[in-house]
C-alpha cells in the first residue's frame, strides 16, 4: 500500500463526449496531481455505469448532438447527486457538450431541445450551419 493519497476523477461519458479529444484534459489533470504529490485514480463513467460514491474532482468533454442524445437520459438520472456534488463545492470541469448539459437545456441548431440538469444557471442554442 503507498503513503501517496489518492485523488479520484471521474471522467464522465468518454466514449461519446470526447470529439476534440477532451481526454487530453483528463491526462493534463492526471498529471498535475501527481505533481502535488498525488496518484491520480480515474474512472470513466459511461451510460449505465456507476458514479463512485467517494470523488475528488469531476470533468467531462465536448461531443456532437448525437452523443448529447446518447447521454442525456442517464445525465438525469444522476442530477441530483451532481448537483449535490457542485453544491458541496467538488471542483468541475465541462467543456462543450456537457456544459450545455450542466445548464438548464440546450437548443440544437435544428431547434430540439435537450433539457439539462441545471447545475449551471445557462441555457445554449446551436448556431446555424453554413
Amino acid at each position: 500500500m503507498s503513503d501517496i493519497p489518492e485523488l479520484l476523477i471521474a471522467s464522465l461519458y468518454p466514449r461519446d463526449m470526447n470529439i476534440y479529444g477532451d481526454r487530453g484534459n483528463v491526462l493534463s489533470l492526471s498529471r498535475r496531481v501527481r505533481a502535488q504529490g498525488f496518484e491520480p485514480r480515474v474512472v470513466d463513467v459511461n451510460p449505465g455505469d456507476p458514479l463512485p460514491e467517494q470523488l475528488d474532482i469531476v470533468i467531462g468533454g465536448g461531443g456532437q448532438d448525437s452523443g448529447q442524445n446518447r447521454v442525456a437520459k442517464d445525465l438525469a438520472q444522476r442530477a441530483e447527486t451532481i448537483r449535490d456534488l457542485a453544491t458541496d463545492g467538488t471542483p468541475m470541469l465541462m467543456v462543450c457538450g456537457l456544459y450545455q448539459l450542466f445548464g438548464h437545456r440546450f437548443i440544437t441548431h435544428t431547434g430540439d431541445e435537450l433539457v439539462g440538469i441545471g447545475v449551471l444557471d445557462v441555457e445554449t442554442r446551436g448556431g446555424l450551419s453554413a
